[in-house]
């Protein structure tokens, strides 16, 4: 099965999930402030090949299709993250 997980977590994780018919991507962390890279998520074009939206819960990510990575690095306003990922809007029915 090719679906999205973590390569590397800026901290602890605390969960994961992914719905496989949905294809909606879950990964909640809390970061450890002595971590400076960003937490990588592999994002497999096999489960999004017209493109994903990413949502997060603070910080900022960049999504490298091609590459098919999204890196996020978080904000320190909070101390659990979540990031979350899903099918564009033209595969939604």
């Amino acid at each position: 099965m090719v679906r999205p997980y973590p390569k590397a977590t800026a901290g602890e994780p605390l969960r994961l999930s992914f719905d496989m018919r949905r294809r909606v991507f879950e990964y909640i962390f809390r970061h450890d402030p002595t971590v400076s890279s960003p937490t990588e998520i592999f994002i497999p074009k096999y489960q999004y090949p017209r493109g994903c939206q990413v949502e997060v819960s603070d910080g900022r990510f960049e999504l490298d299709e091609e590459g098919q990575v999204l890196l996020y690095r978080y904000s320190t306003e909070r101390l659990e993250h979540i990031i979350r990922v899903k099918p564009s809007q033209a595969l939604e029915p």
